[in-house]
């Protein structure tokens, strides 16, 4: 974390802790620690620990944004795009054994928490829905169809890091994306 500010060092600390451990058991105390920063210095940047859950939404919104942006810089047309985004859920599978997907776990652990916060975990996965469903769109699928598709390619790709998660085993996960190539590959020609 060198060259980060105290702030950014928090927020990642934040973001790594909520991840491996949930909001709920996660102190500020844990926090600083992790990030290296005494724990009176937390209160400086960050008000409270929902102040700190804020900024890590934020920094989830940026970080998913940015591999989305990479993605679209990288890549020309809607399939090899969505071919590059199940590429990289490929490349997470060890993470996403371990540790389960970092998107549904802060809407889990948001819910019921504040309605701004829980409203804002959900629009990190309502953004990658909009995202593929653009992408459908301009591989040459109506709107609807698109968006159909988008929705039911989330849930395999959710469905399979869950159990990948819940099982120890990159194998469901692997057959989720194997299976969301194939239909990819059936609805575009790709």
């Amino acid at each position: 974390m060198q060259g980060l500010s105290q702030r950014e060092r928090l927020t990642v600390a934040a973001a790594r802790r909520f991840h491996k451990i949930g909001l709920r058991d996660s102190t500020i105390a844990d926090v600083a620690h992790e990030a290296g920063i005494p724990t009176g210095n937390v209160y400086y940047h960050f008000r409270s620990k929902d102040a700190l859950a804020l900024a890590v939404l934020d920094y989830w919104h940026a970080r998913t944004s940015a591999a989305r942006s990479e993605i679209e810089a990288g890549h020309r047309g809607g399939a090899a795009r969505i071919a590059a985004f199940l590429a990289q859920a490929r490349r997470n599978a060890v993470t996403y054994v371990d540790l389960g997907c970092p998107l549904a776990a802060l809407v889990r652990d948001f819910q019921g928490v504040r309605s701004e916060t829980e409203s804002l975990a959900g629009d990190l996965l309502k953004r990658q829905i909009q995202w593929l469903s653009a992408q459908f769109r301009d591989s040459g699928l109506a709107k609807r169809e698109a968006s159909r598709e988008a929705v039911a390619m989330l849930v395999r790709i959710q469905g399979g890091i869950g159990l990948a998660y819940a099982l120890k085993s990159k194998k469901p996960l692997l057959a989720a994306i194997s299976d969301a190539e194939d239909r990819l590959a059936d609805l575009t020609g790709a």
